[in-house]
């Protein structure tokens, strides 16, 4: 028996261009009159050079007559005042335009991500995930403070420093008011600083632990209120 033909092969797929990437705008297009005339019904009229009224053009692009007047406002050189609208105009004005939003988009994703592909952005998402993990467990085992607890117990203790360094002067000079050698002096201050200074120390840590919060375990709570309350109401 004779061999049957082989179909022939498939052209493989080529990439579109550019400027077909962007839907192209579909028109109604009236029946032909059934006399065989290629011409449209006389239900749309035309002016002498062809243009059409804002109504017809708006039905035929699927458009509503604000979005016409919304693209002359924008700068459509088809549609003109008075009305008449030259449909060819409005369509290839609107794709080109589509066409170049959508490369402004398109740089303007570049710009945001600094040139990187797709693979590197999601691949610096995951390091950034893994900081983000990495200060958490920091935070909890307290080796970083969260900035809010750290600035609250810097306020605090340079109160406290003002405070006891006004009331140094008080303390310390029936001290030395009886003491004639200077050395004897320097120690009895030089003792009084000290002991002001392990009271701060106290105070600071002490004040830390009272006002410590993690962050995180706080988020996680407030989310658990507000779900709770969703539920509620």
């Amino acid at each position: 028996m004779p061999k049957k033909p082989s179909a022939p092969a498939r052209k493989p797929a080529t990439e579109k261009p550019e400027h077909q990437l962007v839907e192209p705008i579909k028109v109604k297009v009236p029946e032909i009159d059934k006399s065989g005339k290629d011409e449209i019904l006389p239900a749309i009229k035309r002016d002498n050079i062809g243009r059409v009224s804002t109504k017809d053009a708006a039905d035929l692009i699927g458009v509503s007559d604000r979005t016409l007047r919304n693209w002359k406002a924008d700068g459509c050189p088809a549609i003109f005042d008075g009305g008449a609208v030259d449909i060819k105009g409005v369509i290839a004005w609107r794709e080109n335009k589509l066409i170049t939003e959508a490369a402004q988009d398109k740089a303007d994703i570049i710009e945001a991500t600094g040139g990187l592909t797709l693979q590197q952005v999601q691949v610096r998402h995951e390091i950034a995930k893994a900081r983000m993990t990495e200060l958490k467990l920091a935070v909890q085992i307290g080796l970083l403070l969260p900035r809010d607890v750290y600035i609250h117990a810097l306020s605090t203790l340079m109160a406290d420093v003002n405070s006891r360094l006004h009331a140094m002067p008080r303390k310390i000079a029936p001290l030395v008011a009886n003491e004639s050698q200077r050395g004897a002096c320097e120690e009895i201050v030089k003792e009084k600083v000290d002991d002001m200074l392990a009271i701060l120390m106290v105070d600071v840590a002490m004040n830390l632990q009272r006002n410590h919060v993690d962050p995180f375990e706080q988020a996680d709570k407030d989310a658990a209120e507000e779900s709770s309350t969703d539920a509620d109401g």
